[in-house]
């Protein structure tokens, strides 16, 4: 994904941050593969135990799926990947919380 109204490619990495449920749907698919053409984009779900931690690494997916708590718990670290790259655009999906009322995500660590 470049910008190609300027010379140089300009990468553009979006970060995506939804409740744990959205992340781990079934058959492994997520809402953005499902909806754009299939080897489009490189996407990497930031989550569980063996996640990529070098920075160089996340910069060459255009998207990087995590979870508010993952991001919660480790924006406080202070070599977090996640807060050393400069993201074209972060979106926080928020549909789980709007279509359950009782759902108890806290968003006080955001």
């Amino acid at each position: 994904m470049a910008d190609k109204s300027s010379s140089a490619l300009v990468a553009k990495q979006t970060l995506i941050s939804v409740p744990v449920g959205l992340l781990c749907v079934q058959h492994g698919k997520t809402n953005v593969q499902e909806h754009t053409e299939s080897g489009s984009l490189k996407l990497y779900k930031y989550y569980g135990e063996n996640k990529i931690k070098d920075v160089e690494e996340l910069k060459k997916y255009d998207i990087v799926l995590t979870t508010y708590g993952t991001f919660g718990i480790e924006s406080y670290e202070r070599r977090c990947p996640l807060l050393k790259i400069e993201w074209w655009r972060v979106i926080l999906d928020e549909a789980d919380v709007i279509k359950n009322a009782n759902a108890k995500q806290k968003y006080g660590s955001l």
